[in-house]
């Protein structure tokens, strides 16, 4: 079932026009849009996996050199890896790597806390390592992506000085951000889920989505049910079209594309619906990309739910997306 979902939630395009329509595959190609994943090693960063078929340019930023490189997903238009990690600033730095590769980080594991849950051993220091550190403004103007779109962060507590190194792109440039915050200090001295989420609303950002990760704590017994303890969770932020809206015309019009392609991209189909219906905005778009954008925005939208509903039936009752509101919490026992 895991990989059915997989495979109808996923976006595939054999042919840009026969999926999308002219207008939408218009808008996507005009929007241009540029992502950086900064965490992920060689593997796909989280929040991003749908834009390789909506977007034409990743930057990749490996944390550990000694990765190699290799384009394994050949749905991007190009592919720029970059072998230094993102930090406050320039320089070089002490990569902890941990048991579990995907838990390594600038910053050291705090036992205290991570000895409270069962998996306190993945976070076990195997080796450190050197290695280069770039600020993220740095890095855009050394490889070219001062005009990013879209950032996906997964760097086990140094979100926060990796966002404040390059403020100045968030500002003028990100539309959105894909970002890991933590509730417990998991790593000694790293930023929390509040400063993360104080940090980006002062710069506008508005929280579309949560994504919960719950662990289990150390005295677990498989033979007695209990509710796992949230640890952590990656959040969605968009800049917000009133914002947008201030910029100048062509700015503008860019990027309302590209927030209009991460809405897709991340499912957020009123989002993208809203986009293509305000005033001036509409024409705006419409005169770029012709009458039918919201047409054909509106079939995709049915296909998709048609392909949600359908392999969702079990969870899902016939009035369930309709719904105002959902609850973790009435899916308690799934």
């Amino acid at each position: 079932m895991k990989h059915q979902l997989k495979a109808i939630l996923s976006i595939k395009q054999k042919d840009d026009g026969n999926i999308y329509g002219d207008s939408l595959t218009s808008i996507f190609k005009s929007s241009n849009l540029k992502i950086v994943d900064i965490g992920s090693g060689n593997e796909m960063g989280p929040g991003i996996g749908n834009f390789s078929r909506l977007s034409n340019y990743i930057n990749y930023f490996p944390c550990d050199p000694t990765i190699n490189s290799s384009d394994n997903n050949k749905t991007w238009k190009s592919i720029t890896y970059i072998q230094e990690a993102i930090w406050s600033e320039s320089g070089t730095k002490l990569l902890n790597i941990t048991r579990q590769p995907g838990l390594s980080s600038l910053l050291e594991p705090n036992q205290s806390v991570i000895n409270t849950f069962n998996n306190h051993a993945d976070y076990d220091i195997k080796s450190t390592l050197t290695i280069k550190t770039i600020k993220l403004t740095e890095a855009a103007e050394k490889y070219k992506f001062m005009d990013v779109g879209f950032l996906s962060l997964d760097t086990q507590g140094s979100e926060l000085e990796i966002l404040m190194s390059g403020q100045s792109l968030l500002e003028t440039s990100v539309s959105g951000i894909y970002i890991e915050t933590e509730f417990q200090e998991l790593y000694k001295g790293q930023s929390l889920f509040s400063d993360i989420d104080t940090y980006l609303r002062k710069l506008g950002f508005v929280l579309f989505d949560v994504d919960r990760v719950l662990m289990r704590r150390q005295n677990y017994s498989p033979k007695h049910y209990s509710r796992k303890q949230i640890s952590h969770c990656h959040c969605l932020y968009l800049k917000p079209i009133a914002l947008i809206a201030e910029l100048n015309k062509d700015i503008m019009v860019n990027k309302l594309e590209q927030l209009f392609v991460i809405a897709i991209a991340n499912e957020h189909y009123d989002l993208a619906r809203e986009i293509c219906s305000i005033e001036p905005i509409r024409n705006l778009l419409f005169e770029k990309h012709g009458k039918s954008l919201l047409d054909q925005l509106d079939g995709y939208i049915y296909s998709r739910t048609q392909a949600i509903k359908h392999i969702t039936r079990k969870y899902n009752p016939e009035n369930e997306l309709l719904s105002p509101l959902y609850k973790d919490r009435k899916y308690r026992y799934k």
